[in-house]
């Protein structure tokens, strides 16, 4: 069995159960069937390539992410926990109270993450297209969340986060973007620093849905030849 069949099966058999665990709850009324049509080809697609998201965040915030992209509400990519917390706006570490205290929420997620204790809220980071003074449309992260949650990841030397991206116009879409599109990290108004360039959107995301089938140097792809 080739290695790529082998993985597939994998994440056919992960997806499945993660679909039947999810319609068991009672606060979820869809079935397993119909979860496999709206976000069955994006769940197997995190499955073969970060299948240990599954473990670190619980089922129905990782669904509701993967309905949302396949709806066009947002899209579902996979970063390094580095470039998250280099895109998002910084926290003060000179501070030693403020310090500790953002050392001890990771020491938490951290504890979770390796324990096998699931927590709720995956990470976000909402962005902005804008033009530059040359003409050329950038994207500027404008706010996120799950700095710690990513910390503890980064800590552990995982290679991977799980990030929610919004439009704040809802106009672009991640999919419909030039992957060589640059990326600007998150203003901070409170250690007063301005944007800055972190890499083209092809190099810092994998974006889960986007097809396969592209000319070379596009965003790199999780997705079938349909663009599913």
């Amino acid at each position: 069995m080739g290695m790529f069949k082998r993985l597939a099966e994998e994440a056919s058999e992960k997806v499945l159960d993660f679909f039947i665990n999810l319609s068991k709850r009672k606060d979820v009324i869809m079935s397993p069937q119909q979860m496999e049509k709206e976000a069955g080809d994006r769940a197997r697609k995190l499955a073969m390539e970060a299948p240990e998201i599954f473990g670190y965040y619980e089922d129905k915030p990782i669904m509701q992410a993967l309905l949302e992209a396949s709806r066009d509400q947002g899209a579902v990519t996979l970063t390094s926990p580095k470039t998250f917390r280099e895109l998002a706006a910084p926290i003060i570490m000179d501070h030693p109270d403020i310090a500790g205290r953002v050392e001890s929420t990771v020491d938490d997620y951290r504890r979770a993450f390796t324990s096998g204790q699931k927590v709720p809220r995956t990470a976000y980071l909402d962005y902005d297209i804008r033009t530059g003074s040359d003409g050329v449309p950038y994207m500027q992260i404008t706010s996120h969340d799950s700095r710690h949650k990513t910390r503890a990841l980064e800590s552990l030397g995982k290679p991977s986060q799980f990030v929610r991206m919004y439009d704040d116009k809802k106009t672009q879409r991640i999919k419909d973007l030039d992957p060589k599109t640059k990326v600007f990290s998150e203003k901070s108004m409170i250690v007063n620093q301005e944007p800055r360039f972190i890499g083209t959107l092809g190099d810092l995301f994998k974006v889960l849905g986007i097809s396969a089938a592209v000319a070379p140097g596009a965003l790199s792809s999780l997705g079938g030849e349909d663009g599913s």
